[in-house]
């Protein structure tokens, strides 16, 4: 990938083993463990000198967060070289290693008499992960319709239920004006007839 002038893309190193991918902090620790793992000596770089800066990388020494970088890149631990740390990085830098700094087998049980000197695997094995960064981290809180319906429905004043009257119980005691009129008939009419009782017997007592 080419980048402008402008941008250049921020890139931190790994120094992974090109054998065995696991991933050391500095470059001469890689080289101490393909040796006394491996059996492969290499020779170090030159003390005092500074990696040469790159037209299309700023370089990130020592990150804290994933977000402070955008890419790993694999560094050789003899010189400048380095690739993405990809799915084909541990193949280029054993070939590069093999290719231009030629290691000295010096323990050939390690490394099976030389014939072990590619990669046994296909990714870097990292013995450290960096946290996300701030930018890395969403925080998106999501709200239930029912929540969203409590916080928009307003509330519905409480209406006072109305009185019912009261139904005045009608007193079965209490004659109605129809049956006091009835009552007055019968009594007016069993007076009539004692009247005429009486009457009569005063009327059968003169006779005698």
């Amino acid at each position: 990938m080419v980048y402008s002038k402008e941008y250049k893309q921020k890139i931190t190193f790994e120094y992974p083993c090109y054998i065995c991918g696991s991933v050391l902090s500095k470059a001469r620790q890689t080289i101490n463990h393909i040796e006394n793992t491996h059996g492969y000596r290499l020779n170090g770089r030159l003390v005092g000198r500074r990696r040469p800066e790159d037209p299309n990388y700023v370089y990130i020494n020592e990150p804290k967060t994933r977000s402070d970088f955008e890419a790993y890149h694999c560094s050789c631990p003899s010189c400048w070289y380095h690739c993405p740390c990809d799915e084909d990085a541990l193949t280029s830098l054993a070939n590069h290693v093999n290719k231009t700094h030629k290691p000295q087998n010096v323990d050939p049980a390690k490394n099976e008499n030389g014939t072990i000197k590619h990669p046994q695997v296909s990714y870097v094995v990292r013995s450290k992960i960096l946290p996300p960064g701030d930018d890395d981290q969403e925080t998106d809180e999501l709200e239930s319709e029912d929540e969203d319906e409590e916080k928009t429905k307003k509330k519905s004043p409480k209406t006072k239920a109305k009185a019912q009257p009261k139904s005045k119980k009608k007193d079965t005691n209490q004659l109605g004006i129809n049956d006091l009129y009835q009552r007055i008939a019968d009594l007016t009419e069993m007076f009539k007839t004692l009247m005429n009782s009486n009457s009569n017997m005063n009327s059968n007592k003169q006779q005698d």
